[in-house]
C-alpha cells in the first residue's frame, strides 16, 4: 500500500486501488486514508515539483478503496482484470486506456503471457442513453421493458463488432535489425476475447444531458433525487441491468449498477451545494446500486479519522451486503 502513492505519481497511466475485506479492518482502513493523504497533497505548495496529471487534486481520481470487487471491472481507478493471481493480493494495480472505452487486460497472468491472448471489457459514458431511454419510461414498472429493451438494442451491435475480433492467434512477421543483415522474426499475434459491458449508468462529463441523478429525476415517481422513491428506482435499474444477460444475452460484467459521482455529475453537485445530498444519503443508495461513494468532495483538511470512517462505512455496506462497491 506504501507504493501506492509513488505508482500513481510516477505515470497518468497507473491507477492503484486497495481492496477492504471487512468493515472492521481498522488498521487497513487507516493506512488507506493515509495514503488518500499523501496523494491528495501532491501538488501542493509544499510539493511543486509535482507532474500535472496529479496537480489540484486530480490524484484523488487515480486511487480508491473498494470491497467484495470481483474480476473484469472496467472502471479505474478500482479496475480490475481477470488475473490468475488477483485474489491473492489486497492491493491491485491498473493501468489506463486513453479512450472512454476503458480495458482490463489479462496479460499479468503467466499462463496468458503465454499464450498471447488479451481479453477486454468496455465501460460505458452512457448518462445521455439512460435519459433518453427513461423518458420514454411512463413509470417504474416499464424499466423492466422499455429500458431493458432500450439499452439491449444500443449494446448488441457493439457486442457483434467486439466478437468479431480475431478470436485466434496468428503469426505475423516482424522486422528485426542486426548489425549485419536485416532478418525477419515471425511473433504471434494477440488473440482477443471480449469479456462484456458494465453497464453500469455512469455520467458523462458533457454540458449537456449526461447526468445520471438527472435521467432517474425523468421518471414521475421520483421528481428529486434522494428524495422518497430514490432507492426504489435505484434497486429496478439495478435489477434490469444485471437481468440484460439473460433476457437479451448481452455479455455483461463489473458492476452492473448506478455511478454516482457527485464531482463528475452536473445534478449531484447542485444537489449537493444545495444541502439537499448528504454522504449518508448516497451510502443509502449503494446498498441498492452496488457503486459506493465516489469523487464525493470533502474538506482539503479533513482528517485521518473522518476518511477512515468513510472508508469502514463502504466496506460495511459492500461485505454486509456482498456487493462489489467502491
Amino acid at each position: 500500500l506504501e507504493y501506492c502513492p509513488i505508482i500513481v505519481r510516477a505515470s497518468h497511466r497507473f491507477s492503484c486501488s486497495v481492496e477492504m475485506r471487512s468493515g472492521t479492518d481498522v488498521v487497513m482502513a487507516r493506512k488507506t486514508a493515509e495514503c488518500m493523504q499523501l496523494i491528495s497533497k501532491m501538488g501542493s505548495d509544499t510539493d511543486p515539483d509535482a507532474p500535472s496529471h496529479v496537480r489540484d487534486g486530480l490524484g484523488n481520481f487515480r486511487f480508491c478503496a473498494t470491497a467484495c470487487c470481483k474480476p473484469c471491472i472496467p472502471f479505474f481507478p478500482g479496475a480490475k482484470g481477470p488475473s490468475l493471481y488477483s485474489s491473492s493480493s489486497s492491493t491491485a494495480t491498473s493501468t489506463s486506456a486513453s479512450t472512454s472505452a476503458s480495458t482490463t487486460s489479462q496479460n499479468s497472468s503467466l499462463k496468458h503471457v503465454k499464450d498471447q491472448s488479451v481479453s477486454f471489457a468496455i465501460g460505458l459514458e452512457n448518462g445521455k442513453l439512460a435519459q433518453q431511454l427513461l423518458s420514454k419510461t411512463a413509470h417504474i414498472e416499464q424499466i423492466s421493458t422499455v429500458f431493458s429493451d432500450g439499452m439491449a438494442q444500443a449494446l448488441l451491435p457493439i457486442q457483434t463488432l467486439c466478437d468479431s475480433l480475431p478470436q485466434q492467434a496468428h503469426q505475423q512477421p516482424k522486422p528485426t535489425v542486426t548489425t549485419t543483415t536485416r532478418t525477419s522474426k515471425t511473433i504471434p499475434t494477440p488473440s482477443h476475447k471480449f469479456l462484456g459491458f458494465d453497464t453500469s449508468l455512469n455520467p458523462s462529463l458533457d454540458q449537456d444531458g449526461g447526468s445520471v441523478a438527472a435521467a432517474l429525476e425523468k421518471l414521475p415517481t421520483l421528481t428529486t433525487f434522494g428524495q422518497r422513491g430514490t432507492l426504489a428506482v435505484a434497486a429496478e435499474l439495478t435489477r434490469t441491468l444485471q437481468s440484460l444477460p439473460q433476457r437479451h444475452h448481452v455479455r455483461c460484467v463489473g458492476y452492473q449498477g448506478l455511478m454516482l459521482p457527485v464531482c463528475e455529475d452536473q445534478r449531484l453537485t447542485e444537489l449537493v451545494r444545495a444541502g439537499k445530498l448528504t454522504t449518508v444519503h448516497l451510502l443509502s443508495v449503494s446498498g441498492v446500486c452496488g457503486v459506493g461513494l465516489d469523487t464525493v468532495p470533502v474538506a482539503g483538511d479533513v482528517g485521518v479519522e473522518d476518511l477512515m470512517g468513510l472508508i469502514l462505512d463502504v466496506a460495511g455496506v459492500g461485505v454486509w451486503g456482498g456487493k462489489q462497491i467502491l
